[in-house]
């Protein structure tokens, strides 16, 4: 379920800014007992599996593993309680005595020894376990591989099923119910291609044998003892056969070539014999064949178009945690709550859908000009959308979706280039140079001012000293006033005339003629997304930027006569020389 990674995961996370908000603490006494190795007595999960919820606490993806399982002890059919017992942990739920250590079992355990010691002598002498029910669950859950390497490991298993049944006093009576349900429900019991490892009767009803697990349940307790259906037969007979399989599960279960059949047919003889069940279940059960079912088919999923923002998340969650497999995310015990919110969602996805209706797509407005023309099939285009709503300091994903029904996500798997947000990143970039610039000026005087020197090409810090110069009131002074306006600093939109970048000689157009011809303001450029206004402020903060940098090039670019001139020139042409 995740435990074993969980310091993994603490150290990943804590690494990318998360803090635990509440953590158990070991005792003093439990820290003595785990450094004696004796496994923590806690009462532990038999089902978990990840949960995802919206920004409302509303579930997004609900996954549960084992799947099928015994909500309490009442709920197992007796008839199967009085089988396991008698195969497995004869005499747990005496009643005589209240106080019992159903980790222990004196009788069984002193046979194994002397079965033990035979086989010494006798290699061919079988030698079955002493474990009990308890000791057998501490087995497949806490040692090693799942198995007992050793006597210590044995005893160790032992010590810790004791203080974890005694866990809520002397009396265990409930704690012998609970290990018969934890049992039934956590037992291994192999794994088949399509499901994965299956954990215990419920799970393994349905996929080796194809049986409704409530159904079989309903089966065994309806079922007359003296007069039982041949279904309810079959239903007893498939269930004590995974009871019987547990010892040698992928033996048993993922070969066809085994005797399951005739062991559980042995078995069903010996409890007629000790009184367990009635000759009338023995013989109807003995009739019924153990037929294996054709592997589970896999569920329908749901369409990948409603599962963006699921899917989202849970890669979230894995670059997190640094668990890849889906297979095992889903089985980690793991709530987690993200910032989309569902019903939004799904209102969007729903218009993203509609939108391949020629009818919906115009009444949504997108035919017209230079949007689709009649002879367009909008089917074909690809939309997504994706919503952030500002919460405090932070602006957090709402909405994340697209009208693609395949795995790709173009908001998350797509790399666009976006003229529009490159204008947003030049826009925020002016802001930040005459933020910069006004800290560095607003509090001289006018005739401090004056004295500035400044080189001729620098259009940015030239206008911050000339609106600080004219600035009448304290408040036209303050930075917002100033960035005011800054955002009505104008700018021609004209076409005509080249600039020099990287790459040369460059030349730029508008998307509509009118914009060539007019100059406009920062913010009307902006609101109308004008190339030519973003590309005249992108000059100006390089020229910022060389004028204002670690070195003062303002001699070497005013003065052709500089003589580190010839120095700057070498130093680039050896850099771009060398460059591959």
């Amino acid at each position: 379920m995740g435990y074993g990674r969980l310091p993994l995961f603490a150290q990943r996370l804590g690494k990318r800014g998360y803090v635990p908000a509440e953590q158990a603490r070991m005792s003093p006494e439990m820290i003595r007992l785990m450094d004696q190795g004796i496994f923590p007595p806690y009462r532990e999960k038999n089902q978990a599996g990840l949960v995802l919820r919206d920004c409302n606490g509303m579930t997004l993806a609900f996954e549960r593993y084992p799947q099928r399982q015994y909500e309490d002890f009442a709920a197992v059919p007796p008839v199967l309680v009085s089988a396991l017992l008698f195969v497995e942990n004869q005499g747990l739920l005496n009643p005589e005595y209240p106080s019992m250590n159903p980790a222990l079992d004196w009788k069984r355990l002193s046979r194994a020894v002397i079965d033990r010691a035979i086989r010494f002598a006798d290699s061919s002498h079988e030698s079955p376990g002493g474990s009990t029910l308890a000791t057998q669950i501490e087995k497949y859950r806490h040692s090693p591989e799942g198995r007992t390497q050793s006597v210590p490991e044995k005893f160790r298993q032992m010590a810790s099923a004791s203080l974890r049944a005694y866990m809520d006093g002397p009396d265990t009576q409930r704690a012998r119910e609970r290990i018969v349900v934890d049992y039934l429900n956590t037992v291994p019991l192999s794994a088949r291609v399509g499901f994965g490892e299956v954990n215990g009767i419920g799970d393994a009803l349905w996929v080796w044998y194809g049986e409704d697990f409530g159904e079989v349940n309903l089966l065994m307790k309806q079922m007359d003892a003296r007069a039982p259906t041949a279904r309810q037969a079959q239903a007893f007979k498939r269930a004590l056969s995974l009871v019987i399989s547990q010892r040698r599960p992928s033996y048993h279960l993922r070969r066809d070539d085994t005797n399951l059949d005739a062991l559980t047919g042995s078995y069903l003889r010996l409890l007629a014999a000790n009184g367990i069940i009635t000759p009338e279940l023995r013989d109807a059960a003995l009739q019924q064949p153990l037929d294996k079912a054709a592997p589970p088919a896999r569920p329908e999923q749901q369409p990948f178009v409603t599962r963006k923002a699921v899917n989202r998340v849970r890669a979230d969650i894995g670059r997190l945690t640094g668990v890849d497999s889906r297979y095992d995310m889903d089985r980690l015990d793991l709530t987690a709550d993200s910032t989309i919110n569902r019903e939004a969602q799904r209102i969007v996805t729903d218009t993203l859908l509609r939108m391949s209706d020629k009818n919906v797509a115009h009444a949504m407005g997108l035919y017209g000009h230079n949007l689709l023309r009649e002879q367009d099939d909008p089917s074909k285009l690809m939309a997504s959308f994706t919503l952030f709503e500002r919460v405090g300091n932070a602006s957090v994903v709402r909405v994340q979706a697209d009208n693609i029904d395949r795995p790709f996500d173009i908001n998350s798997g797509a790399r666009l280039n976006l003229g529009s947000t490159a204008k947003l990143r030049t826009l925020v970039t002016y802001l930040e140079i005459i933020s910069e610039l006004h800290a560095r000026y607003a509090g001289m005087s006018k005739e401090e001012l004056a004295r500035v020197k400044l080189a001729r090409q620098d259009a940015l810090s030239h206008w911050t000293i000339d609106y600080l110069s004219k600035a009448r009131t304290p408040q036209d002074r303050a930075l917002a006033a100033m960035l005011d306006a800054a955002m009505e600093r104008k700018y021609s939109g004209s076409p005509g005339e080249g600039f020099y970048t990287g790459g040369g000689l460059q030349s730029f157009t508008n998307f509509e003629r009118w914009e060539g011809e007019r100059i406009m303001t920062v913010r009307v450029g902006f609101q109308h997304s004008v190339n030519l206004v973003f590309i005249r402020m992108m000059r100006d903060i390089v020229r910022y930027e060389l004028f204002h940098g670690n070195v003062d090039m303002s001699d070497i670019f005013e003065d052709r006569n500089s003589p580190e001139r010839r120095v700057y020139l070498e130093r680039f042409a050896d850099q771009e020389g060398s460059a591959t």
